[in-house]
């Protein structure tokens, strides 16, 4: 009897060391990393606000290595009270989970946020960096925001401050571009030599040192420019930006270049001032400035709303000194912004027509057969995000100019697809003038231009650059939409198509 109570003991013992094997390996052990089989998955993502699951394999080299750092990582946000539960799957067992989930190989590690469908974990394998992923994750849920989206900002910012770094590297030193101050040259390399350099190569530049060292108009290459414009780097004293567009091979360069260096020189304390090559299209389409108005000149305020102004350059140096006192009292003296807007967030408006206006579009008569409801829907910088972005549907936009001669051209076959369209509720066809309208993030860089914006990703638009026929555009929708759809054969597209085989012409800004 004695030596069965023994065995049956034995037997006990043996079971649990069993039991606690299989629910080991892979991603920690004990109950602060929760082991999932396919019975509790589904309850344990709708329990838990987020979830972040590893798929392992016993056998696994990699997940043997990464099973304490996992658990250290759910220890540590356990008892920060972190709004997260990590757990595991070993997907070995449970093939139909890894299956579902695409798990191809170990270890594999899904974030579940207030969904069944998952982001892929993109960190580290330290508990530090599993920590701060799963920290950054539950805080972008908690303001409402998608997990993928605040990793693809964290990195496109890296990604912007390396290429800053690259290009502020490519520069010169910033010391004694001033010829006025030409005599103390030798003194002030003595002093640069027992400073740091005056370039902070993640904000841009970190100070204005009193001997004036910066010269007094800057430069930079393009896509440096485009990022200091739309806020994404930074230079001291950037609040206010005053701004010379010209032809450097003009006869009078050298009379307007020396004369924007002595603005510069005047005001250097109170505003920056950039030169602009005219061949930087990007700089161009940015201010929406036609070559036919070149040397041109821009200002902008960042100080409270982004204010635009134009500068007149045979005036300069007056409308400057109006642009830099531009918060006196003196009413009669102030430069009119020819528009005012919240800094960049993107498809919000920048410039708007007003809703009488936008009624009397050019699509106003093309209705359905209904005779009331319109083919086409007209939107203004002021509706554009609540009929385009907001709907949930897939949304085809022409971008015209009225005065453009291709938009004309295009507007009968635009009009024909919205009718081709008409029937299909998970489409909506719509116009937008782009020369009285303009919202951050649609780069209109010509007239006419058409933009897909897709049902289910609304964060970007897709640009249609084929040939201008409805038969392409058809093909173009069936690639890219979100919701698929079925139209009749209509065999006026051959003909349409055998009139139109070009991709058509475009109307610079």
């Amino acid at each position: 009897m004695n030596l069965l109570i023994v065995l049956i003991i034995f037997l006990l013992q043996l079971f649990n060391i069993l039991a606690a094997n299989n629910n080991g390996g892979g991603g920690g052990g004990g109950d602060v990393v929760k082991a999932l089989t396919f019975s509790d998955f589904m309850p344990t993502l709708e329990n838990n606000n987020n979830v972040l699951v590893e798929f392992y394999a016993p056998w696994c080299g990699h997940c043997k290595a990464l099973e304490p750092e996992f658990k250290a990582a759910a220890e540590q946000l356990q008892k920060e009270s972190v709004d997260c539960l990590l757990a595991k799957v070993d997907a070995t067992a449970e093939d139909m989970l890894a299956g579902f989930f695409s798990v191809k190989a170990f270890p594999t590690i899904k974030f579940f946020q207030n969904s069944v469908t998952p982001v892929d974990y993109t960190g580290g394998r330290t508990t530090k960096e599993i920590y701060q992923w799963v920290k950054a994750a539950v805080a972008a849920g908690a303001q409402g925001r998608s997990v993928n989206d605040v990793i693809k900002e964290a990195a496109n910012k890296a990604r912007k401050v390396q290429e800053f770094e690259g290009v502020m590297n490519t520069l010169p030193k910033l010391n004694n571009n001033n010829n006025n101050n030409a005599g103390n040259n030798d003194n002030k390399k003595d002093n640069m030599k027992k400073k740091d350099d005056v370039v902070d190569m993640k904000t841009g530049i970190e100070e204005e040192e009193e001997n004036n060292d910066l010269p007094p108009v800057l430069s930079f290459p393009s896509n440096t420019l485009i990022r200091l414009l739309n806020r994404e780097i930074s230079i001291k004293g950037d609040t206010r930006i005053v701004f010379l567009i010209w032809k450097a091979e003009s006869e009078n360069s050298i009379e307007l270049g020396k004369r924007f260096d002595e603005i510069a020189t005047k005001h250097r304390k109170k505003s920056l001032f950039i030169g602009i090559d005219s061949e930087d299209s990007k700089a161009l389409k940015y201010f929406k400035i036609p070559r036919t108005e070149l040397p041109a000149a821009r200002a902008i305020d960042y100080r409270g709303q982004q204010q635009r102004f134009k500068l007149n350059v045979p005036t300069l140096e007056d409308d400057v000194d109006r642009f830099i006192s531009n918060n006196d009292n003196n009413e009669e003296n102030k430069l009119i912004p020819y528009f005012t807007a919240p800094i960049a967030e993107k498809w919000s408006m920048l410039k708007s027509e007003t809703e009488n206006e936008t009624k009397s579009s050019w699509f106003k008569n093309n209705l359905n057969d209904d005779g009331n409801t319109e083919l086409i829907t007209t939107v203004n910088g002021d509706t554009f995000k609540a009929n385009v972005i907001d709907e949930q549907v897939d949304v085809i936009m022409m971008v015209y100019a009225d005065w453009c001669s291709h938009c004309k051209s295009l507007k009968p076959k635009f009009v024909k697809l919205a009718n081709d369209l008409k029937s299909i509720s998970t489409i909506r066809v719509m116009a937008m003038n782009g020369d009285k309208n303009e919202v951050h993030g649609l780069d209109v860089k010509a007239f006419p231009e058409i933009y897909l914006f897709p049902a289910l990703n609304k964060d970007r638009a897709v640009p249609y650059d084929g040939p201008r026929n409805v038969r392409d555009i058809h093909k173009f929708l069936q690639e890219k939409v979100s919701y698929m759809f079925t139209l009749k054969k209509n065999d006026g597209d051959d003909n349409e198509r055998a009139k139109d085989v070009g991709g058509g012409g475009h109307d610079e800004l």
